[in-house]
């Protein structure tokens, strides 16, 4: 045995070069084996942080859903308190135009009224007058 390595390997790896070319092209495809290994366990590591942030991002879309939802039912609420507060504002307008309204009424009514008394008033006075200018010419 020398130091090149056993007699029947070199013998073989001598005589043989179809055999050279073979062990040559497989390990070539070892190589590209042990890359596509690599490549796959990276891709694999990539998957999982992946998935991770996927899981991560889905905790807080689901925070952000439940605050929203509880943003918009307390929305809804107000929406629903003013709406109360709206309809009683506007019950309570139509009894004020209501009231206005006879309130006007009562107005034309009490004008009226005061005109017919201003005319009496008028005509009394004059019935007086013509009266005391009788008695005052009966007294002359």
């Amino acid at each position: 045995m020398d130091r090149r390595g056993p007699e029947p390997v070199r013998l073989v790896l001598k005589y043989s070069p179809r055999l050279l070319l073979c062990c040559r092209m497989m390990k070539q495809r070892w190589k590209e084996v042990e890359a596509l290994k690599r490549e796959a366990l990276e891709a694999e590591q990539r998957a999982e942080a992946a998935e991770q942030r996927a899981a991560a991002l889905q905790v807080e879309l689901d925070t952000v859903c439940s605050d929203l939802r509880a943003r918009l039912a307390a929305a809804n609420q107000l929406v629903r308190e003013q709406a109360f507060r709206l309809d009683l504002l506007a019950g309570s307008v139509a009894w004020q135009q209501h009231e206005l309204q006879q309130t006007r009424e009562e107005k034309r009514r009490l004008k009226a009224a005061l005109l017919e008394l201003q005319q009496k008033r008028a005509l009394l006075e004059a019935a007086v007058e013509a009266a005391e200018e009788r008695r005052r010419g009966q007294a002359l």
